[in-house]
């Protein structure tokens, strides 16, 4: 097996763990979708496995996520900026909402 370097590995695990998440959001999948699915989570995370220390993929903050939501979380310790809007990337919390509308009298 040849050797890659990290961003080869960091490449084809964002890539496969994209294809994952394209296959979980369809309406309806064939049991052929399935099994690219599970091939790709699978192989998302050997990949992320050879680049990732031990801490972060015991944490398992990679499952479960797609694209900006990794800002939440431990990942948020390395996000050095964010262009635009916070609450366009994630969405925003129900605290802030709740506080909105109790300030509106549109909840007790």
């Amino acid at each position: 097996m040849a050797d890659h370097d990290e961003e080869w590995h960091r490449e084809i695990a964002k890539q496969q763990f994209n294809r994952c998440w394209d296959l979980i959001e369809l309406a309806e999948r064939s049991p052929d979708d399935e099994v690219v699915m599970l091939l790709a989570a699978m192989t998302s995370r050997w990949h992320w496995g050879q680049i990732g220390g031990a801490e972060q993929i015991a944490t398992g903050d990679w499952q479960g996520k797609a694209g900006g939501y990794a800002i939440q979380g431990p990942a948020a310790a390395l996000i050095r900026h964010i262009e635009g809007s916070y609450s366009n990337i994630v969405g925003f919390s129900l605290y802030d909402i709740a506080a909105m509308l109790r300030g509106n009298g549109l909840l007790r």
